[in-house]
């Protein structure tokens, strides 16, 4: 991975655990919320991002829950997804 990329993920999980404690969403003490946590940091339907997960498409998580939910999302795992999809004008 290289030092721009692993610095985008640290800017964008710094700004999805602002926008988690913002909101006033559960953030566990190792930065973890739950699936509709992070399925609203990121703009998804519940729904949407649950099948995400069971079609193995979506960020990585864990099968620990958190907050009354079954699933939790670390925010680096989540800002990772997130600048891993990022593309531009010369990827296409």
């Amino acid at each position: 991975m290289d030092e721009q990329l692993k610095a985008s993920i640290t800017k964008t999980s710094a700004r999805l655990h602002a926008s988690a404690v913002f909101h006033k969403l559960t953030v566990s003490g190792d930065f973890r919320v739950n699936e509709k946590g992070a399925a609203f940091l990121l703009g998804f339907s519940p729904g949407y991002f649950k099948a995400l997960r069971q079609q193995g498409d979506g960020p990585m998580f864990y099968a620990l829950g958190l907050d009354g939910g079954r699933y939790s999302y670390q925010l680096d795992d989540l800002a990772s997804w997130i600048e891993m999809a990022r593309e531009t004008s010369n990827d296409r």
